[in-house]
């Protein structure tokens, strides 16, 4: 474990949380919110990545303890329907995780919001590209304001 790594799970210890499928997430779960990351370098997000992604939940009035945060490369053979069976979410958003990458059966543009196995998903761009590219921040702001009713 690396520094960031060790500093992370020590800022996050009370959210970090382990259950019995080895399923590991970051976040309180304090809603039915899954966030669906794909970081092969960190096993949940980046140190660059962690404070857009926290911005972005304040600003839909939300914070990491009312979220899940998966990263796909920590679980690379499980599928879709095992993870959304394991958490339960009604919102689930991918950030740099196409529907299709992800495994989902059926493909959708970016910023749709799109009604699937009980959820509402919506996917855009990796985290680290969303937050250096205005034009992408604001095709996702207006979803997400849609989304959340802001």
């Amino acid at each position: 474990m690396t520094v960031d790594q060790r500093l992370l799970a020590e800022l996050y210890q009370e959210v970090l949380v382990t259950d019995q499928q080895g399923f590991r997430w970051l976040g309180g779960r304090g809603k039915p919110i899954l966030v669906v990351v794909k970081q092969a370098d960190a096993p949940f997000l980046t140190d660059e990545n962690l404070p857009f992604l926290t911005r972005l939940l304040n600003a839909c009035k939300l914070t990491l303890e009312d979220v899940a945060v998966f990263n796909t490369s920590s679980y690379p053979s499980a599928h879709p329907d095992e993870v959304l069976t394991f958490f339960s979410p009604r919102i689930v958003l991918c950030f740099g995780v196409t529907p299709d990458e992800w495994g989902l059966p059926v493909d959708f543009p970016r910023y749709q919001l799109q009604a699937l196995k009980g959820c509402t998903f919506m996917h855009a761009p990796a985290l680290l590209q969303l937050a250096g590219d205005t034009e992408e921040r604001k095709q996702c702001w207006a979803s997400l304001k849609r989304l959340f009713n802001l």
